[in-house]
């Protein structure tokens, strides 16, 4: 069904306008209106159905069901009417209620193989080579044990990975130059991030081909010992870690991400919850609905600055720590 489905068409009837790109196409990201024309990837699997995945955002990757059912805010069935195509579990009888989809992490092959460029990229770090890095890491405020603690490296030089080294179809994963931020659960490495140092990169930060959904960027568990702190970004995540880690757990879910049950259950287990996702709109939007989705536990908690890391950045770890403090005393 999805097989026959060309996307690249469908995407032309939207108004996107694709760029062929080596044996895909590429284009700027039409489902979170991104900027950037080679953010978003469409190519055909081994299997020939066409496939889309977008590197710059939290929007993850998929077929075109997939991509009507986030375009346009509908479920499956919906989709599938909307695109012309009978349901595969349509019998002509009711249809039972779904379970969410399973969030799985990338395949063991991924987790092998990026793991070791990870372990590479924190060697660059420490080296003569990631001075730059760490100059830019320590001006927002992190100390070295910090970025010890998170795993972060450094990637000096974009490259390219051969797609069948990581596992993945399409094309070869553009590997950017920049801070490496690898998202750890449990032991499990679900994604990596960089950070594009750049001052024109755009976007600045780029997920590595194959990264799985949209996971939490964490420093540790999530247990009912500690309050827990809702924000957007891994810099955020690590100025409250720095400022107040004794203090309450942190966990970094982006605008839009972790929003599947299995993220939901685990920031549920905290006995408080402060969402200080960034001070805008977008921000405001998305504590909105992370206080609702985990009533009566999360708090709206407003960043007093723009996000954390502007916090820790301008007015130091006393700052962010100050107001941790103010929002953990107004959750009693």
């Amino acid at each position: 069904m999805a097989t026959s489905i060309d996307l690249p068409a469908l995407l032309e009837r939207l108004g996107v306008r694709l760029h062929r790109y080596r044996q895909s196409y590429r284009c700027a990201c039409p489902l979170h209106a991104g900027d950037n024309e080679l953010a978003f990837s469409v190519y055909r699997s081994r299997n020939g159905q066409w496939r889309w995945h977008c590197f710059s955002g939290d929007c993850g990757d998929g077929d075109a069901i997939e991509f009507v059912k986030r375009y346009y805010g509908v479920g499956y069935r919906e989709a599938c009417q909307i695109l012309g195509v009978t349901p595969a579990s349509d019998s002509g009888g009711p249809r039972l209620p779904q379970p969410p989809p399973s969030i799985e992490p990338p395949s063991a092959q991924w987790q092998h193989a990026v793991g070791r460029l990870v372990e590479q990229a924190v060697q660059a770090l420490w080296a003569s080579v990631g001075q730059p890095a760490r100059n830019y890491l320590h001006q927002r405020g992190l100390t070295d044990d910090l970025i010890q603690r998170a795993g972060l490296g450094y990637h000096p030089v974009a490259t390219r990975i051969r797609a069948e080294v990581v596992g993945i179809e399409g094309d070869d994963p553009y590997y950017a130059a920049g801070i490496v931020i690898p998202y750890w659960v449990d032991g499990v490495l679900w994604r990596v991030q960089i950070r594009r140092l750049a001052s024109n990169a755009d976007p600045r930060y780029l997920s590595l081909a194959g990264s799985s959904g949209t996971p939490p960027f964490l420093l540790e568990p999530i247990t009912p010992a500690k309050p827990l702190v809702l924000v957007e970004g891994p810099f955020d995540a690590l100025a409250i870690s720095q400022a107040a880690g004794d203090l309450v757990s942190v966990a970094g879910t982006g605008a839009t991400g972790c929003r599947a049950v299995r993220w939901l259950a685990r920031f549920g287990v905290a006995p408080a919850v402060l969402v200080s996702h960034d001070a805008d709109d977008a921000g405001d939007a998305a504590a909105a609905y992370w206080c609702d989705a985990l009533h009566p536990l999360g708090k709206r908690w407003r960043p007093t600055l723009h996000d954390p890391a502007e916090m820790l950045s301008v007015g130091g770890p006393m700052l962010v720590r100050q107001w941790i403090i103010r929002g953990l005393a107004s959750t009693n």
